[in-house]
């Protein structure tokens, strides 16, 4: 009878949880103490600190993740992520496919509607967007090497979501 119930546990523990529980070292279902030691590398300033939420910035202030707390438990975490402000679109491309392929190797094959991406797993699900900004610019040609005329910057940041799903029709 152990060994049945032993079973049946494992099985239910295989089937909710782990998956896509977490992005890097940020977990959902932590509590809100474990946070500070869960924060990648140059994410040590507490911009916002309330009951429901806790948003950690770089020093530059270019890129934040956001937790949401219920009961001082993570049911969300989002991460607005800097992509890159280049005036070379494949450069951009490369990079957003870059941070995209990395998501892959972590969360595997996603879903697509358009171009919303995302992942659904037994208790949470995933999203990742992305805006490109475009300012065009005349160059002056003695600052920039004998360049001139018009050039286009574009400027991409990423918000890649997860969040806890509360009942199994959400």
């Amino acid at each position: 009878m152990r060994k049945i119930i032993f079973a049946i546990l494992v099985i239910f523990m295989v089937c909710n949880g782990v998956v896509a529980q977490s992005l890097g070292k940020m977990t959902l279902g932590c509590k809100r103490a474990d946070i500070p030691l869960s924060l990648p590398r140059g994410f040590n300033i507490c911009k916002t600190n309330t009951n429901n939420q806790l948003i950690y910035t770089t020093s530059k202030g270019d890129e934040h993740i956001s937790f949401y707390l219920e009961n001082n438990i993570v049911y969300k975490i989002v991460m607005h992520k800097f992509v890159d402000d280049t005036s070379n679109a494949n450069k951009l491309n490369s990079k957003l496919e870059e941070l995209l392929m990395n998501l892959y190797g972590a969360w595997g094959e996603p879903s697509y509607v358009g171009e919303n991406v995302y992942w659904n797993f037994p208790s949470s699900k995933c999203t990742f967007s992305y805006v490109v900004s475009t300012q065009t610019l005349e160059l002056d040609p003695l600052r920039f090497s004998g360049t001139s005329g018009l050039t286009t910057f574009y400027k991409c940041y990423a918000d890649i979501k997860l969040e806890k799903i509360k009942n199994l029709f959400e």
